[in-house]
């Protein structure tokens, strides 16, 4: 509590000066910072030393400690100190910590024999004047824990499939320990992890600080768990330690091993042997269909039968129950047996059929041959069960022997045995009639409705049938099949129902003949499905309605075409649909007229009106009208919202024309007075009204107010004197500008009730227009909407526009401003541009593409400097220059044959060459300047490799010439010295002359003028522009070159006459002599090279 009363004394003390002071010179107090640091290490142990440090700056004059055991939740003060006093207090309650630990002005703070009170967070915090910081660490006490024990939550006994919990306990520890847990699995010695048991973990940290820390684990139980070591591990910076081991008791039901089936000969002995494993010991039973053979409390039951039988065949049970809960094995036990045949004592079949006889044969195991014996022709026909004959006769007639035979094999590994069966059939051949003859006794096989129709079927001559067959009739149409029977079919009366195919077929015991068929069809005019005579009927719907439809179904044959007119008229089809459907089972066609398109999707009020339905096929045709009444609440088309009033006129009249069904009744209501209006109907579109109001001879509101049963609809329209036009709305862009035009729309206001003229105001103006002209826009003022194109447009630049009205009577305001920005047009640029050698006439540069014509500007040249401030005014005299066109020779919108452009003044202009569109000059592109151009046309890689690949081929050319010429010399020589001596002196001077030149001396004369050469290698050195003239007799070209001893060039001489020199293009010297040339006093330089 003092130090908190000292620092809220400290901080009453800081305001009091601040206000003190206030409107003097205040001198500016820099912010409290902290640095806090603690080493060498945060973790220490009991009886350890850690040293914690606040530095402050600049230092502060109080300072505060605070420690807190639980993370900060709460804090205790701990120690204060002053810096001017030079000393630190402890609190009260901390003083039995003086001999472990020491405060400092300094604000240095040490732990030494540290014990576990001391772990928690220790807090500093400095104050000076009006400024504080504070910040903490944290120390930790760091002890090992002890063992861990592990215990059962409940028992360490549990039934399999259920979890068993256990507990893992660690006393002591900070920080506390890590838990981890292991199995050692029955008859093994290693422990592995919890994976396999689907453990569930838990771990709760101790409750305060050097306390017990659990850990909790979920297993689930398993039999194969049974008898299991369990135990837990801590792990620790200071130690790792294992618990004592927990087995673990898992209660389980019975398992079964698989019991294998068996095979038994009738009369030998079986044996049945079962197992389980069970936790505790299973109680074992032999089921045989659910009925108990023999029971056993052991691990294992026998089961003995001395004499098989066939009624032993089955699956048995192995079924094995304890207190946990049970299992069940069913296996089988197959009893071989000889076949037994049963066959059907007599069969009879049609001739010429197939005849299929099957017969039954029990066998274990099932017979692997089965053969058909008729011992009255001797044929054997097999290996089936099945006797099949594709096309019975009457020779396969009689008695038929079916024979088995199979093998049984035991399991127990006695010697396969052989079984044999039979049985007898008696096999009768019948056959049935054949077709019949089926005709028309009266009428054919096309009729119309109404007529007669009488129809007979008779026997087959080829093939009556035997015994005697009866005939029945089936009658297929396109709604039903109906049977008759009777040789003889009648039908008074016939209609659409009795067209389709008739069949007669003729039967016996024997069989059924194949059928014949005559077909009938019956024919019908055009009638109305729902029988009705009349051809009007009335409709009454409402506007909005989205799935109304007229449907026009009619029913005859041939099927019917059918069409729909609207008020006498062709529908229109974007807003009307006309599906077709038709039922050839009922020769139903049906029409369905939607009122849907894709212009709307609901009923209009022009959907009123006489809709007719016309149906036809070739025996007829009728037709019926739908008269269809939309009702809706009135609305009003007028949309006119202000008239003018001629000063000159007595008087106008105003007109409300409006869409109402039923009609509406109108009113004119003007201020707080109201007139009825009449209202007249449209004749052609009985829905349409007009109500006139005559003699208005006043300015003001004027509303038309329509009513009707379902609503009202109300217009204003404001008479007004004339004056100017109202501003257009809505200006916008009808699609993004191009880089050259935008199209652009708007909606004109009130003409100010006389003819008004659309003007548009761009900024900055295109092309060809002046900045204050506008641009006068024709449009049809029975138009709402006017749209219009501005051209002539630059690229990439920003545009404003605004559009006005103006009559007679003045402008109107201007309507909002649009703004937009052109898209942006990639141009081609000037490629190539280059010197043609020192020509200072003329320039090299690449074509162009088509489409495109050269813009040549000059400017005035800047003279290079070396300086920086000379460099500097360099660019803002470039930057200030002014361009003017320049007029070429040639065209300019042809790129020239041999790429010059000629004609220019390079010695004293700074050309700018741009490409421009042909037919858009002032659209250009990226300009290219001749400031520091290269005067050497571009060479591409490619020439550059092929000449050098030339120059190379012709070196090694040389030197291997020079090579064969030296080697060919010398023994000619040899041989000519030896001959005669004349020859000899001839070999040595052609020694001479072969041999290489010798080293002659050389030096440059000059002429008169000896201090030209010293200033003019004085220029050379200085980097000044400098030249060689040579109007020496002997040098016969106006550009000579000078070369030295060596053969090398080391100099252009240029004549008096050289461009560069005749036009004075040379500074002068910095040598004072005057030995360049001046103008007005050109001097001659003459060198002479002597060799």
């Amino acid at each position: 509590m003092w130090s908190e009363t000292i620092k809220a004394a400290f901080l009453l003390l800081a305001a009091v000066t601040v206000l003190v002071f206030q409107g003097s010179a205040s001198a500016e107090v820099a912010a409290l910072t902290l640095r806090m640091s603690a080493g060498p290490q945060t973790d220490i142990q009991p009886g350890g030393r850690v040293d914690i440090s606040c530095a402050f700056d600049p230092p502060a004059t109080y300072i505060f400690w605070r420690f807190s055991s639980n993370n900060g939740v709460t804090w205790n003060k701990l120690a204060l100190c002053h810096a001017d006093s030079g000393k630190c207090s402890l609190q009260e309650q901390f003083k039995n910590w003086t001999d472990r630990l020491a405060t400092r002005v300094n604000g240095s703070l040490t732990l030494w024999n540290a014990s576990k009170e001391q772990d928690g967070v220790y807090e500093c915090e400095g104050i000076r004047n009006t400024d504080a910081a504070k910040d903490n660490r944290s120390i930790t006490i760091v002890t090992p824990p002890a063992q861990p024990t592990v215990t059962a939550a409940d028992s360490d006994t549990a039934i399999e499939g259920s979890r068993l919990n256990l507990t893992c306990q660690s006393v002591g520890g900070n920080p506390p320990p890590q838990i981890s847990w292991s199995v050692r699995q029955r008859s093994q010695t290693e422990y592995s992890a919890l994976d396999s048991m689907s453990p569930v973990f838990s771990w709760q940290p101790p409750a305060q600080k050097f306390g017990s820390t659990v850990a909790s684990v979920s297993v689930l139980t398993a039999s194969s768990a049974n008898l299991a070591g369990i135990v837990c591990h801590t792990a620790h910076p200071l130690a790792n330690a294992t618990s004592n081991e927990l087995l673990i008791k898992v209660l389980y039901a019975p398992k079964l091993p698989r019991v294998a089936s068996q095979r038994a000969i009738a009369g030998s002995s079986v044996g049945i042997n079962c197992t389980a494993d069970a936790n505790p010991v299973a109680k074992l039973t032999l089921l045989k269909s659910n009925s108990t053979l023999s029971e056993a409390s052991q691990p294992t039951l026998l089961h003995s039968v001395p004499s098989a039988t066939r009624n032993l065949t089955g699956v048995y049970s192995c079924l094995a129950s304890n207190s946990i809960g049970s299992a069940r094995r069913d296996f089988s036990l197959t009893v071989l047996y000889p076949p037994a045949v049963q066959a059907p004592s007599s069969v009879t079949v049609r001739e010429g059929a197939s005849l299929q006889v099957g017969c039954n044969v029990e066998a274990e195991p099932p017979p692997f041959t089965v053969n058909w014996r008729h011992p009255g022709s001797g044929r054997l026909l097999g290996n089936s069960s099945r006797l099949l004959i594709t096309a019975a006769a009457r020779t396969d007639a009689g008695e038929w022997t079916c024979e088995a035979q199979n093998l049984m094999s035991p399991s127990d590994g006695r010697e396969p045995r052989n079984g044999r069966g039979s049985a007898t059939v008696q096999v009768t051949v019948q056959y049935p009639p054949g077709m019949p003859v089926v005709a028309f006794t009266a009428g054919t096989s096309v009729v119309q409705s109404g007529s007669r129709v009488a129809l007979v079927c008779r026997p087959s001559l080829l093939s009556p049938g035997v015994p005697e067959p009866g005939f029945s009739w089936t009658i297929r149409t396109s709604t039903s099949t109906r049977v008759a029977t009777g040789p003889a079919l009648t039908i008074e009366s016939t209609g659409l129902e009795d067209s389709g195919e008739y069949a007669c077929v003729a039967e016996n015991s024997a069989g059924r003949g194949p059928a014949a068929s005559i077909s009938l069809t019956v024919q019908q005019p055009p009638r109305w499905l729902d029988d009705s005579t009349a051809t009007t009927t009335t409709t009454t719907t409402s506007v909005g309605v989205g799935s109304f439809a007229l449907v026009c179904a009619v029913r005859g044959r041939p099927a019917c075409e059918v069409a729909w007119s609207r008020n006498g008229r062709e529908l229109d089809p974007g807003a009307y649909s006309v599906s077709r459907e038709f039922d050839p089972a009922l020769f139903v066609t049906r029409s369905t007229l939607r009122f849907v398109g894709p212009s709307r999707s609901i009923l209009q009020p022009k959907d009123n009106g006489a809709y007719g339905c016309s149906a036809q096929n070739s025996h007829g045709k009728i037709t019926r009208t739908f008269n269809l009444v939309v009702e809706f609440p009135p609305l009003i088309q007028t949309s006119t919202t202000k008239l003018a009033l001629d000063p000159a006129a007595s008087e106008i009249s105003l007109e409300c024309e409006i869409l109402a069904q039923p009609k509406p009744k109108v009113t004119w209501e003007v201020g707080s007075n109201s007139y009825v209006s009449n209202v007249s109907q449209d004749t052609l579109t009985p829905y349409k009204h007009r109500a006139t109001l005559f003699g208005v001879r006043s300015h003001g509101r004027f509303t038309c107010v329509a009513r009707n049963a379902l609503g009202e609809a109300r217009h204003s329209v404001d008479v007004v004197p004339r004056g100017p036009p109202d501003p257009p709305t809505n200006l916008r862009m009808l699609s993004p500008p191009n880089w050259d035009r935008v199209s652009l729309s708007w909606q004109p206001g009130f003409d100010g009730g006389l003819q008004a003229s659309m003007w548009l105001r761009c900024t900055p103006p295109p092309e060809g227009r002046s900045a204050d002209e506008p641009i006068r826009i024709e449009h049809d003022s029975s138009l709402r909407t006017v749209a219009a194109n501005l051209t002539n447009l630059l690229p990439a630049t920003n545009y404003s526009v605004v559009v006005f009205a103006r009559n007679q009577l003045g402008s109107g305001s201007n309507s909002a401003e649009l703004r937009f920005t052109t898209s942006e047009l990639a141009m081609p640029t000037v490629t190539g541009l280059r010197r043609d050698g020192n020509s200072a006439t003329t320039l090299l540069l690449d074509a162009w593409p088509a489409g495109y014509c050269l813009r040549v500007e000059a400017a005035a040249s800047v003279k290079k400097s070396q300086t920086q401030q000379q460099q500097q005014q360099q660019k803002l005299d470039a930057s200030e220059r002014q361009w003017r066109q320049v007029k070429l020779q040639q065209s300019a919108c042809d790129a020239p044959s041999d790429g010059r452009l000629t004609g220019l003044d390079l010695s004293t202009l700074t050309y700018r060459l741009s490409l421009c569109l042909a037919d858009r000059l002032a659209v250009c592109g990226p300009a290219a300047t001749t400031e520091n151009m290269s005067g050497f046309p571009e060479v591409s890689s490619l020439t550059i490799i092929i000449v050098a690949a030339f120059c190379t081929l012709l070196i090694i050319c040389l030197v291997a010439i020079l090579v064969f010429f030296c080697c060919r010399n010398r023994p000619l020589a040899s041989k000519e010295a030896a001959s005669s001596g004349d020859a000899a002196t001839s070999a040595a001077r052609a020694s001479e002359l072969d041999s290489p030149p010798a080293r002659r001396d050389s030096r440059l004369r000059r002429h008169p003028e000896p201090d030209l050469m010293a200033s003019t290698y004085k220029s050379f050195s200085s980097g000044k522009p400098y030249a060689m003239v040579s109007p020496h007799p002997s040098l016969t070209s106006t550009d000579e070159t000078s070369i030295d001893q060596t053969n090398k060039v080391f100099s252009t001489l240029l004549s008096a006459n050289h461009p560069i020199v005749g036009n004075n293009n040379l500074e002068s010297g910095s040598d004072n002599s005057g030995t360049f040339l001046h103008p007005g006093r050109q001097r001659k330089v003459i060198y002479e090279v002597v060799v």
